[in-house]
């Protein structure tokens, strides 16, 4: 095992796992094969397997029977058992997964294009076709001249279109450039998926590593030996190569220079692990070459068995069980033509059985027979997120990941400058941590590290906050602040002006969503999306302008908070003064962004105003119009009639206010009533009414809260499971009064705190309050006169304001970063607001 992923993995891949290794025990014996082999008829072939698990899908087929039947019954049953096991996965199970059915539908892909040029039928294809490897409008892809357009047409949205920007070219397809295409799109699927997996590291990463080196080492020497003779250049041939594996980077410049097969085994025989199946041919043969590598890519699949705890085992039994297919189809060919002596030729040896399996020589041992404090200093090396998961594995370990040597260590690693203030001598340095932790998300410091950034009067329309930038718009107009050059004095505004009228929506996603996503460097990187009233969409990265997304009739009113679907294949969803809703692909290639738009669904009458993706489904979109009718949207559907991709609508009180998605419920504010509906029959559960008319919502369902603001300037603070009966009155927690003079337009909610900011004339001062009980911690002021807030964005322990000044004619953005804060706020009554933390705990010497 590497690493600790024992400790871990279970809690959310043990289940597939186990069902991964049962499926694994009914693969079929050598005692199986023997008994096939000695088969007269397919009728006695279906009879032997009525035994296994194959079964009960043979069990209807009447006779006389055909090979292909009995291989499409047999494929159905991995298909099932795949569809099973994807279904039940999380990230990053499911996506590797999804990644095992990528060399299908290249493989698909070749049939399909290789089948027109020959003139044969479509449907006939299409039967022909691995169901693992299809996707939709796989049959549009006969109407493809070139390569060019295959990608055009039909690939773009697919999850192949990543890998077709080494193969789109304008020559006609033929033979040979359809066989170049197919080992192009091979390399970088294989090259792509290498990546996934180290990414994943581990066992995971070790073990897939050394089948995918082998996976691409079989097809370079394949790929060298059947270029022999061919007009395929050297060059060509070496381009065709993966940049990963045994033979990478000597071994390909040694076969790229092949002219025959005694010079590939010459070749091959330097590398140990390859001197055996080399071995078993003669000098100058190579047709069984095939069955050399399948036999040891069995042995090497069996052997990923032998460990616990990664996402190999799914990988080797889906080609194992793939191997037993192709092993049946040949044997059942051998019969039905009358050639039993040649049955044994291509049936690869099963995999061996449990009681094959030597036993381990080291005896066998328990987590708890190590030391606790070896596993503790183990342990100081592991993430806080690792941490926190084994401590939630079992009493054992959760002692361990509790010792304060391990805490000590993220302690200083955190705040260097800072020693741990002990509550009470039995409390530890995890309590400490915590503790800190916390003061410093809820503001409890007063001596951040305060920035201004100078504006002029025009109000601020759009602010985001992220670890690096802060991002805001004003009219068509977005200015992006590097924060760490700022604050050195480095030259740190990126001015951005693509947009021809006003913006109306900004988004963060992360840019390995995109087709922009280009090496793991950029893996934590953000790419910014906006919609405006100039009818686009544009995405931004880099200090510019990538896609351009035009549809829309009309303004753009609003983009989904998240994008839909899993894996590879997720979509930006946007709304427009049209009433309609697009599906945006932010894979498509292209400055214009062209061929990105996937669907459009029509329905609403009105302009759309906000959009959310729901919880407990990632294909689910919840659109509102400012006329509160809400609709719900299933992306997934691929309805020719755009309109019946709805799959839900209803209607609340006006005006609109805001919205909140939390698992299968949306939270809705409108009017003077906050209304909870259930997505699945769109009907409302519970319906609040509030004194007050609505300005601002916010909802956190995981503590069972929500928060809103009037128009008196308060914020009312309500338990969610306080409410007797249906559209009654909502019961108050408590009412944040912190001073505002106008209409509480700011509000922002996470576990820790509530932030709260008014848009009056001389109301720029935001206040900070619990989450939990609503008490006051501190107020935090612009120091500009007559001045009003524009907006506001949080972001951890950081916060930044906008605020406008109406005497002084300018406007200023003002930057708080409590991160490395140590002076406790003092509140009105002269005590510190933070009960955990004292002024003479933050000495600048670690000795008293």
């Amino acid at each position: 095992m590497y690493g600790f992923e024992a400790m871990t993995f279970n809690i959310h891949g043990g289940y597939l796992e186990a069902i991964v290794r049962g499926h694994r025990s009914g693969l079929l014996t050598a005692a199986d094969y023997n008994n096939l082999c000695q088969c007269e008829t397919l009728d006695d072939i279906k009879m032997h397997l009525s035994a296994t698990e194959y079964g009960p899908y043979l069990q209807n087929e009447p006779s006389p029977l055909h090979t292909t039947t009995i291989v499409e019954k047999c494929t159905l049953k991995l298909v099932d058992e795949y569809k099973h096991m994807l279904c039940q996965a999380t990230e990053p199970l499911s996506t590797f997964l999804e990644y095992i059915t990528y060399g299908h539908m290249i493989d698909n892909v070749v049939l399909i294009v290789t089948g027109t040029l020959h003139e044969r039928d479509v449907q006939e294809l299409l039967e022909k076709c691995h169901p693992l490897g299809m996707f939709d409008s796989i049959a549009t892809l006969a109407v493809a001249q070139n390569m060019r357009e295959l990608y055009r047409l039909v690939l773009v949205d697919t999850p192949l279109a990543p890998y077709f920007s080494e193969c789109i070219t304008s020559e006609d397809l033929d033979d040979m450039n359809i066989e170049i295409m197919r080992n192009t799109l091979y390399k970088a699927y294989l090259e792509d998926f290498y990546r996934f997996c180290r990414k994943l590291g581990g066992a995971t990463g070790e073990i897939m590593s050394d089948l995918l080196a082998f996976e691409a080492d079989r097809r370079a020497v394949n790929i060298t030996i059947n270029s022999i003779g061919t007009e395929l250049t050297r060059d060509d041939r070496k381009k065709l190569y993966s940049s990963f594996g045994l033979l990478y980077p000597y071994g390909h410049e040694e076969l790229a220079i092949c002219e025959d097969i005694d010079q590939v085994r010459g070749v091959m025989e330097k590398y140990p692990p390859y001197q055996s199946i080399f071995s078993k041919l003669s000098y100058g043969e190579s047709q069984m070459l095939d069955k050399a590598f399948y036999e040891e890519e069995v042995k090497r699949l069996c052997l990923a068995f032998e460990q616990q705890f990664h996402y190999g085992v799914f990988f080797a039994y889906m080609r194992l069980r793939e191997q037993e297919i192709r092993n049946l189809m040949w044997i059942s060919e051998c019969v039905a033509q009358n050639q039993k002596s040649r049955v044994h030729d291509s049936v690869k040896p099963p995999p061996p059985t449990v009681n094959q399996i030597p036993s381990s020589p080291w005896p066998a041992t328990h987590m708890t027979d190590v030391d606790e404090d070896a596993l503790a200093h183990c342990t100081s090396f592991l993430s806080l997120q690792d941490v926190s998961n084994m401590a939630m594995t079992c009493k054992y370990l959760q002692k361990v990941a509790y010792s304060d040597s391990i805490w000590r260590r993220n302690f200083s690693e955190s705040w260097p400058q800072q020693t741990p203030a002990f509550a009470s001598p039995a409390s530890g340095v995890r309590e400490a941590y915590l503790r800190r932790r916390t003061d410093l998300l809820q503001f409890k410091f007063s001596d951040p590290v305060v920035a201004d950034f100078v504006t002029d009067t025009k109000p601020v329309d759009h602010i985001l906050l992220n670890e690096k930038q802060i991002i805001f718009s004003k009219g068509p107009v977005i200015q992006v602040i590097k924060i760490d050059d700022w604050l050195s004095g480095r030259d740190s505004v990126v001015t951005l002006s693509d947009h021809s009228a006003r913006i109306t929506c900004m988004r963060l996603f992360s840019l390995n969503e995109t087709s922009l996503y280009r090496s793991e460097e950029q893996r934590k990187e953000n790419v910014l999306v906006t919609s405006s009233s100039d009818h686009c969409i544009r995405l931004w990265w880099k200090g510019s302008c990538r896609r351009c997304l035009t549809g829309h009739r009309g303004s753009v009113t609003a983009l989904s908070d998240k994008l839909l679907g899993n894996g590879t294949g997720k979509v930006l969803a946007s709304g427009g003064e049209d009433g309609t809703v697009r599906l945006w692909s932010l894979s498509s290639s292209g400055r214009r962004g062209k061929y990105a738009l996937k669907a459009t669904f029509y329905g609403h009458q009105k302009p759309i105003k906000l959009m959310s993706v729901a919880g407990h489904k990632t294909s689910i979109l919840v659109t509102v119009t400012g006329d509160s009718k809400v609709r719900l949207w299933d992306a997934a559907s691929q309805s020719a009639v755009p309109s019946s991709s709805c799959v839900g609508m209803t209607s609340v009180p006006s005006p609109l206010v805001n919205m909140k998605c939390h698992e299968q419920l949306l939270y809705l504010a409108a009017g003077s009533s906050v209304v909870v509906i259930d997505l699945r029959t769109m009907r409302q559960v519970i319906s609040y009414s509030i004194d007050e008319k609505l300005y601002s919502f916010e909802a956190m369902p995981s503590k069972s809260l929500f928060c809103v603001g009037s128009n008196n300037g308060r914020a009312m603070l309500y338990d969610i499971r306080r409410v007797k009966l249906y559209n009654s009155k909502a019961e108050l927690v408590t009412e944040l009064d912190g001073g505002h003079t106008g209409p509480l337009t700011h509000l922002h909610m996470d576990p820790y705190k509530i932030v709260t900011g008014g848009r009056g004339r001389e109301d720029s001062h935001v206040n900070v309050w619990e989450s939990n009980t609503g008490a006051l911690i501190s107020s935090l002021t612009c120091d500009m006169e007559e001045a009003s807030m524009d907006a506001l964005a949080v972001n951890g322990c950081r916060i930044v304001t906008a605020n406008t000044s109406h005497l002084e004619d300018s406007g200023v953005l003002r930057y708080r970063d409590f991160n490395n804060a140590s002076c406790p706020a003092v509140n009105r009554e002269g005590g510190h607001l933070s009960k955990f933390w004292n002024p003479q705990s933050y000495s600048d010497s670690e000795t008293e």
